[in-house]
């Protein structure tokens, strides 16, 4: 399914802009975007991709190109704060099981690391989509 960022967002480690096309997004993801109203249905696809300067929209609004979008400002998430994130996280995975995950995802740390600690790692490296998407809703 196709989606529209209604504000900017975070999705499979790429940043998203308003108004930026999201293409071939699963059924998971998308009932999570859709319900944080981070993004709506579209029915618009991108045949070429824009430069990597800015660009004008069709409404006259300002919006960067999918590709390049980081801005060297952090990793702030508009449709989650690092805090939401964080207790959702803690909220949801056992230690052993974010150690389990973590490890899957070639994340190193120390062996004695606090779920605390492997939480903020988890958000710094910005993997927490893997753990969002297996929250039920």
């Amino acid at each position: 399914m196709n989606l529209i960022a209604l504000k900017r967002i975070k999705h499979n480690g790429k940043r998203f802009e308003r108004n930026q096309i999201l293409i071939e997004v699963d059924d998971s993801s998308s009932k999570r975007l859709l319900n944080l109203n981070a993004a709506k249905v579209t029915n618009e696809t991108i045949t070429s991709f824009p430069s990597k300067e800015t660009t004008e929209s069709e409404h006259g609004e300002s919006s960067m190109p999918i590709t390049g979008l980081d801005d060297g400002l952090g990793s702030p998430e508009d449709a989650l704060t690092d805090d939401q994130v964080f207790n959702l996280i803690n909220d949801h995975f056992k230690l052993d099981i974010l150690r389990g995950e973590a490890k899957s995802l070639e994340l190193e740390f120390a062996g004695n690391i606090s779920k605390q600690n492997l939480i903020n790692l988890i958000i710094e490296k910005e993997l927490e989509e893997h753990f969002l998407d297996q929250i039920p809703e």
